[in-house]
């Protein structure tokens, strides 16, 4: 982009956010959002920001002694012991625009728009190129009604189906607005994600229609909670599991068979410590997902997106989590400690030439026997335990 294109483009959304434009006068080049008040007049606080305190990593003494640096996340391991949790807020607005963009790799992006052609702030969603197109040409599809929106953002992602969209769904049935949930087109939905749904009895919900779009929406509900709620994601797991019973199983997460971030000694541990057994959650029935993990009482692996079914652990399993030492990733470690369980993070050996978070991880047993024996000195559900 040149200079001049970048001052027409500044121009343009001084003159679409002062109203001296409108955004269908510039192609939805620009589409303004809500300002402050009107907001406001929008929302209904559920619950107010809170602080809760999680327990330190097993091993950690210090806060200090954690890593500060945030990266590419939204909260740093540093801020996880004294926890700041967003509110959880309810959002409506009338006369509402659904926009609905499949990309090439078959994901779908929504956004949506008022009727004076104003961005709402839901969560999750983005405006795009392509959602300016559908409202360029005018590509209305059939009304949708009164909506419920539970979904966030990567539908298709299982870490984002059970810790976004569950929860908020969840809120929905508390609130009495079952009958008007929509999530993404059914497509996008997983035999597993489906039976996420039967579990909590919403397998009546609705799927917004398949293909690109401008779906009119008659009121539009949404809802804006932290993914880290404790009471909420309690909830979700008393639903999905129902009281966990230990069966005294030590499972490794394998991620044998995925193209990045391997354990490459998984074998080496596995033989060093047999009372490990390696599960590949991908292969599993969401049935067999759960009753491993809500039966589980230790749990080890590298960091991936199998370690969002510890939303099915029982309080007091202890969760080992192997790391890249340059991509401290804290999502697990405050679901573990939101979630009553014992948690500690591994630092992994790694090769230095190649990109973090997607570099295989290499971990040695003695780091491993290390964990192990601060487990054992807390306890497990199960009772005593040995390292083989």
């Amino acid at each position: 982009m040149t200079p001049i294109d970048r001052l027409l483009r500044a121009v343009t959304r001084r003159a679409v956010d002062r109203g001296i434009l409108s955004p269908r006068s510039v192609g939805y080049r620009h589409v303004p959002g809500l300002s402050g008040d009107e907001l406001e007049a929008c929302v209904t606080m559920l619950e107010p920001q809170r602080a809760v305190t999680c327990a330190l990593p097993l091993g950690c003494d210090d806060i200090d002694a954690l890593p500060a640096d945030r990266g590419r996340y939204e909260r740093a391991f540093r801020e996880v012991p004294e926890l700041s949790v967003g509110a959880r807020r309810v959002l409506r607005f009338d006369d509402v625009r659904l926009l609905v963009h499949r990309d090439e790799y078959g994901d779908d992006f929504h956004a949506f728009v008022d009727g004076m052609d104003r961005l709402l702030p839901v969560p999750g969603t983005t405006f795009t190129d392509a959602h300016a197109a559908l409202l360029r040409r005018d590509a209305r599809r059939e009304p949708l009604g009164p909506v419920a929106w539970a979904a966030t953002h990567s539908t298709r992602n299982h870490y984002m189906w059970l810790m976004t969209h569950l929860p908020r769904a969840l809120l929905a049935r508390r609130l009495g607005l079952a009958d008007r949930l929509r999530f993404p087109a059914a497509s996008l939905l997983s035999d597993a994600k489906r039976a996420t749904l039967d579990l909590l009895d919403l397998n009546g919900a609705l799927h917004v229609p398949e293909g690109d779009g401008v779906f009119p929406v008659e009121h539009l509900t949404v809802f804006d909670v932290d993914a880290f709620d404790p009471e909420l994601l309690d909830e979700l797991r008393s639903a999905l599991t129902g009281p966990p019973v230990s069966t005294g199983e030590w499972l490794l997460i394998s991620r044998e068979r995925c193209h990045y971030r391997r354990l490459v000694d998984e074998a080496a541990l596995l033989e060093a410590f047999p009372k490990l057994r390696a599960v590949r959650l991908e292969e599993c029935s969401l049935e067999e997902q759960i009753r491993l993990l809500s039966g589980a009482d230790v749990v080890v692996g590298a960091h991936g997106a199998g370690f969002a079914n510890l939303l099915f652990c029982g309080p007091g399993t202890h969760v080992v989590e192997i790391q890249d030492p340059e991509d401290p990733n804290p999502h697990f470690y405050m679901l573990a400690a939101v979630l009553g369980l014992h948690y500690q993070r591994l630092v992994a050996g790694v090769d230095p030439r190649e990109a973090p978070h997607f570099r295989d991880l290499h971990l040695g047993c003695e780091a491993l026997e290390e964990a192990i024996r601060r487990l054992e000195a807390v306890g497990v559900r199960g009772g005593e335990v040995s390292a083989g």
